[in-house]
């Protein structure tokens, strides 16, 4: 009998720790998808400051075949408006200060006046910085694109 009680002891000690890294790895993926959000809703030269304050300093882009810094990406973002898009088979990881959240992305939008759709494989790596997780790197595999010119 003295055994059994040596061993529930501590497991029942370890139960409340599971349940604490559970919440906390809920409010991570939280604020994961709180960060995606505002990375879609940042598009356009009025919202440049909200994209800047949520990747970090060193943060990279990799999509079509190249590779673009913070500023070259912040660029970028102005040319895009009325952002609409669809998550689909989000899946994330947390490890450390590093997190990773991959998905599928279907999207609608303008680009420099022209409206343009897309299908989308992203990965994203967040970095913590104080409380706060921030983009390190973006990679964007694209699965098709449609361009429809204004005339």
């Amino acid at each position: 009998m003295k055994a059994q009680v040596n061993f529930v002891l501590p497991a029942l000690l370890f139960i409340p720790l599971l349940s604490s890294f559970s919440q906390a790895k809920e409010n991570i993926k939280m604020q994961l998808d709180q960060a995606i959000e505002k990375w879609y809703s940042s598009a356009g030269p009025e919202q440049n400051q909200v994209f800047k304050d949520l990747v970090t300093d060193d943060f990279e882009l990799l999509a079509f075949g190249m590779r673009f810094n913070k500023n070259e990406t912040a660029e970028m973002m102005k040319d895009y408006s009325d952002v609409k898009y669809k998550l689909s088979n989000v899946k994330f990881s947390a490890d450390g200060n590093l997190t990773f959240m991959t998905f599928d992305v279907e999207m609608d939008c303008k680009w420099k006046g022209n409206s343009t759709s897309g299908i989308a494989i992203e990965l994203y790596v967040f970095k913590e910085e104080g409380d706060q997780w921030k983009i390190k790197t973006k990679v964007i595999v694209m699965v098709e694109k449609k361009v429809k010119r204004s005339l």
